[in-house]
């Protein structure tokens, strides 16, 4: 398996393997209250999983998510009606003037607890410092 770009507490030995295709569904793992989705990159590799709510199942199981960008600095999303669209997104829709923040700074992490709406410069406070100095 690839390196993930996050670390989440996981059934132990479990390694997922990669997609035979694109068209493949998500591989989803259930642990009581919380389920992981396995998400994959452009080579259909396993990058890592997004941690979610059981109770959204229903809606994230018709997409097929897969991760891009570098670690650290990446979201998961699909494609929904043709238009790329993030994980975070479709589970606390776009508002205006609000931005949606992952409280724990764990973009993988979507659980509706772990979502809040901010405004940009309540954002800009709350953001992580990148680059020590």
């Amino acid at each position: 398996m690839q390196r993930s770009a996050m670390s989440v507490k996981l059934p132990t030995g479990y390694i997922p393997k990669p997609k035979s295709s694109n068209r493949d569904p998500n591989e989803i793992i259930v642990d009581g209250d919380v389920a992981y989705i396995v998400v994959y990159n452009r080579t259909r590799h396993p990058r890592g999983f997004a941690t979610v709510d059981t109770s959204d199942l229903s809606i994230l199981s018709k997409y097929r998510w897969c991760i891009q960008g570098r670690p650290g600095h990446d979201y998961i999303h699909a494609h929904i009606e043709g238009k790329p669209t993030t994980m975070q997104h479709l589970l606390l829709p776009k508002k205006q003037g609000f931005w949606v923040d992952h409280k724990n700074h764990n973009r993988h992490d979507n659980r509706k607890s772990n979502l809040r709406y901010l405004t940009p410069s309540d954002q800009m406070w709350n953001k992580k410092k990148l680059y020590p100095g």
